[in-house]
């Protein structure tokens, strides 16, 4: 077996090494060069060091832009929000109006329809010998205004309507205006 040995190349790296770094502090045993290389970092520090800042800046910069861009953005959003704000108050001002025309409508209707069957039941109950001349329709009353010759028709009349409404009430009967008719 051969064996070799190692440790004197190792031996010898490393005083290279020890011999480097005593060239390198020897060199700076002048203050001169010292100083010198302190001033050089020091000035190249500060030149890098104002370069990261003018990055930093332009991106600062950017960035305010940007920002200034998206509130103008914001800015038009919001007043379409406020114009739609509005919007929506006026159709719910008139969804409300519409709603009560409904109701009057549908109020109206009913009403109608009320005073079509009160005037059919009228129509209905009326006999011969009685016209109508006028029928005034109120919410609470109805003024009947006719003629008969025959005073009896009138009675036939207000049975009829009590038969067909049975909350009917007379409240006044008008003057009576009877024709005579004489042969001559």
């Amino acid at each position: 077996m051969i064996k070799i040995d190692l440790r004197t190349k190792r031996k010898k790296k490393a005083a290279e090494g020890i011999e480097s770094k005593i060239a390198f502090i020897q060199a700076f045993k002048h203050k001169e060069a010292l100083v010198a290389t302190v001033g050089v970092l020091a000035i190249g520090v500060s030149i890098l060091y104002i370069v990261f800042l003018s990055f930093k800046e332009k991106e600062l910069i950017e960035k305010k832009e940007y920002l200034i861009e998206e509130k103008k953005k914001l800015q038009a959003v919001e007043r379409k929000i406020k114009a739609l704000k509005q919007e929506i108050k006026r159709q719910e001002k008139i969804k409300k109006q519409l709603a009560l025309r409904k109701e009057i409508l549908e109020e109206l209707s009913k009403r109608k329809s009320n005073v079509k069957d009160i005037l059919i039941g009228v129509g209905v109950s009326i006999p011969e010998g009685i016209w109508l001349d006028n029928i005034k329709i109120s919410n609470e009353n109805i003024n009947l205004n006719g003629y008969t010759f025959n005073p009896e028709n009138i009675y036939s009349f207000f049975t009829n309507l009590k038969e067909k409404y049975p909350d009917f009430k007379l409240s006044t009967l008008g003057k009576a205006r009877f024709c005579n008719l004489r042969n001559k």
